[in-house]
């Protein structure tokens, strides 16, 4: 009996290794991103150079902020004098509101009481508005990387003016470090019985991988024939482990 159970065994694993199928593709990065910023300004410091690995929220690249930082210090400035005026206006107010239920005051003199504490407040909310605005605008003149990830180009050098009038300027060019895909060209009766989101297995030299399918073309490649149609896969990669983007790739399909 444990012979007979062995058997099935090892023919069933051969039934599955001789229905699997391997087509020959090539790595792509999974997640590319091209970073700019939306001002104008001077490039001060370039922080990495291509190749480098950075890390979520790294430093990549500043412009010069002197000027945003004047405008930053102005508005803390401004917010500072009318936190004082707002007090102060607050004040005004309780001291008519108090007079007038003494009947001290006039209904009109306690109206313009509070004219001028809406006023205050007014100000005050305005220029709070106008700090954040200063704020968020120092930030823009930096660049953090929005992931880990590798440095692929760095167009851009310090002294270099950066004029964002019309289209942002390229700065810094990512890939994401963690995720790959892995693209082939498969033919129809293949691509039939693939569904997106299946697991699949991306062999990169000796080093093998659990993937899942994310894109089944719909339009055939080229003018081959049979047509071929664009299979990718998207798989993990382990922190210890570089890749890169053209690097053969074989993919198993089932």
């Amino acid at each position: 009996m444990n012979i007979r159970m062995c058997s099935a065994l090892v023919l069933c694993c051969i039934s599955v290794l001789a229905s699997a199928v391997e087509v020959n593709g090539e790595l792509d990065w999974a997640n590319r991103v091209t970073l700019s910023v939306p001002v104008t300004g001077i490039v001060a410091a370039v922080s990495v150079r291509p190749g480098e690995a950075v890390a979520a929220g790294q430093s990549l690249l500043s412009l010069d902020a002197r000027e945003a930082q004047a405008r930053v210090a102005h508005a803390n400035s401004a917010v500072k004098k009318l936190v004082l005026h707002r007090a102060e206006a607050e004040r005004e107010w309780e001291r008519a509101q108090e007079l007038f239920d003494r009947t001290v005051l006039s209904e009109r003199e306690l109206q313009l009481a509070e004219i001028g504490l809406n006023d205050a407040d007014a100000a005050y909310q305005a220029t709070q508005a106008e700090r954040v605005a200063a704020e968020v605008a120092l930030e823009l003149h930096s660049l953090k990387a929005p992931f880990a990830a590798w440095v692929l180009a760095v167009p851009v050098a310090p002294g270099q003016t950066i004029v964002n009038t019309q289209q942002a300027t390229p700065l810094v060019m990512l890939a994401a470090r963690d995720l790959m895909r892995a693209r082939v060209n498969v033919d129809a009766v293949q691509t039939a019985v693939l569904k997106t989101d299946a697991a699949v297995a991306v062999r990169v030299g000796e080093q093998r991988f659990d993937a899942r399918i994310v894109h089944i073309g719909l339009e055939p490649v080229g003018n081959q024939r049979p047509p071929q149609y664009p299979v990718e896969v998207e798989f993990k990669v382990p922190a210890d482990t570089q890749l890169r983007a053209g690097q053969a790739a074989v993919l198993e399909l089932p």
